[in-house]
């Protein structure tokens, strides 16, 4: 059913403070909580000689209203796998 979906979905893995490991491993490092912090935290990753890591927050998809990923569209566009009194394929 999700043949054709490339959109990114994203994955709450708790209290994982990444800035600080990835300082640990020696990066530059950015967090990007709005769109005003886009371009400032690019800029400095792509003129910064070494590693840069860019953590950028976005919201929970359960915080998301309404939920209606693009899947649900490109489902909704494919024939049917049952119909009633007969069962098909996908094209």
């Amino acid at each position: 059913m999700l043949e054709d979906v490339d959109e990114p979905w994203s994955t709450d893995f708790g209290a994982v403070d990444y800035i600080k490991l990835a300082e640990a491993f020696g990066f530059q490092t950015a967090r990007i909580t709005s769109e005003d912090d886009i371009e400032t935290a690019l800029t400095a990753a792509i003129n910064h000689q070494g590693a840069s890591f860019i953590e950028m927050m976005v919201p929970s998809q359960d915080k998301i209203v309404p939920f209606v990923p693009n899947w649900v569209r490109s489902a909704k566009q494919k024939p049917a796998l049952f119909r009633i009194g007969q069962v098909t394929g996908w094209l």
